[in-house]
Formats: structure tokens, C-alpha cells, sequence
């Protein structure tokens, strides 16, 4: 369980200008079966939202389409509408034949209460994740105040890019955009995993399903990897 928790799947496909021509089509497509009640079509993007709360939207484009929820503070959840989003893009007949993929990405940046003072979590985080240098400390002569570090990996699933650090209570309503409700101290992980085919390569909808499911598993697991690393 996450305190906060924005999640983020982005597909980007080969452009194609008969989008343009398709707009209406495609909103009328998704829209029902999305369960949005407002919309709007741009020069080059058809948008899905709900004005009455900000926790979720979904984009498609000439060149990519997406699903953004936000406060999915339950492993599982985005993953689902993530799946059930993907099923009605392929059913529309612009996208049923889709194979020209060039990204597939799913990002989470989320936050966990930590019941320890800022500094203590500090001194955890550059010891146990970012490690700083005892003797660089030293030269410095001073103190650290704030760290935050972006480490980038790839493993067999794709790669993915990392940024973290521990936060305080004000920066996590300015990092969240929230008035109410964030801890006094947290560890803030931010993770985007993505793949990019190969030249030449046709990734069909089960394959971006399941590269998009197995993203979401993996980013629970390595915030769970990373927390426990440092808090335990």
C-alpha cells in the first residue's frame, strides 16, 4: 500500500496522419465503454476525463496513446484499468491491425510513510542505497540536508529508470499536488520501465498486454525491493 501513487502506461506506435480523419471515430469508440463522462478533441490528440475529480485520464494521439491514474494506493488496481483501456483501443478498427510499435512504458512514482525523523531516514538512505563517501563527507564539512539520486538499470523485462529520496511532508503535497493527508516522512521512488522494439520488429496486442502487465508487477516489486532495502 502506497500513501501516494501516480501511475503512468504510454504506448507509442509508428504516426499515422489518417488519425486526423479518425478522431471522431475513436472517441466514439472508447468513450462508452471507457466510463469517462467528458472528452474533448484537439488538432491532434482526442482526450478522456471526469471535470468532478482529477484521479485518471486517457489520451490517443497520431503517434501514441495512454492511461494516467493517479492515488492507485493498491498494487493491482492500475494494472486492471491499464488491461481493460488496452482491450477497447484493439477493438477499434484503426487499431485492431496495429503492429508497428516503437515504446511501451509504464511509469509509478509513489511515496511510503516512514515512522522515523527526516534526518534518521537520511542517514539510512546514504548508507544503505546512495552511499556517500565517509571521507568526501568529511572534506565537505558540512552537512547534508536533502539527497535525492537517479539510478538507471535494464533487466531481462526492459529497462528502467529510477529517481528517489527521502521527503518531507511539504514536499510530498508539492511533488503530489495535495492539501491534505501526506505523512510527516516518507521515501519517494519513482520508476519508469519501458521497452523499445527492435528495427523491424511487430509487437500484436497480446504482446503489448503482457509486457504492460509485466511491467506492473515488476514496479511493485522493485519499490517493494527498495523500501525494505532501506527501512528494514
Amino acid at each position: 500500500m502506497y500513501d501516494f501513487c501516480d501511475n503512468v502506461m504510454e504506448i507509442r506506435y509508428e504516426a499515422s496522419s489518417l488519425f486526423l480523419d479518425k478522431r471522431g471515430e475513436i472517441l466514439r469508440g472508447i468513450k462508452e465503454p471507457s466510463g469517462f463522462p467528458n472528452w474533448k478533441i484537439g488538432q491532434d490528440t482526442v482526450d478522456l476525463f471526469d471535470e468532478s475529480e482529477d484521479s485518471s485520464r486517457a489520451f490517443v494521439s497520431y503517434n501514441n496513446f495512454g492511461y494516467v491514474f493517479k492515488n492507485a494506493k493498491a498494487d493491482h488496481v492500475f494494472q486492471e484499468k491499464a488491461k481493460v483501456f488496452l482491450d477497447q483501443i484493439y477493438n477499434l478498427p484503426f487499431f485492431e491491425d496495429l503492429e508497428d510499435i516503437r515504446r511501451i512504458g509504464v511509469r509509478m512514482r509513489s511515496c511510503k510513510k516512514v515512522k522515523k525523523d527526516f534526518k534518521d531516514l537520511l542517514d539510512l538512505y546514504t548508507s544503505k542505497y546512495l552511499i556517500v563517501n565517509e571521507d568526501y563527507k568529511n572534506k565537505i564539512g558540512a552537512d547534508f540536508i536533502d539527497i535525492g539520486g537517479n539510478l538507471n538499470f535494464k533487466d531481462s523485462f526492459g529497462n528502467f529508470n529510477t529517481i528517489s529520496g527521502p521527503m518531507e511532508e511539504d514536499q510530498i503535497k508539492e511533488f503530489f499536488k495535495v492539501d491534505k493527508g501526506a505523512p510527516k516522512v516518507a521515501l519517494y521512488y519513482d520508476i519508469d520501465y519501458f521497452y523499445t522494439p527492435a528495427f523491424n520488429e511487430k509487437l500484436k496486442k497480446d504482446d503489448v498486454i503482457t509486457k504492460v502487465e509485466e511491467f506492473c508487477k515488476k514496479i511493485n516489486e522493485r519499490n517493494e525491493q527498495f523500501y525494505h532495502s532501506i527501512v528494514d
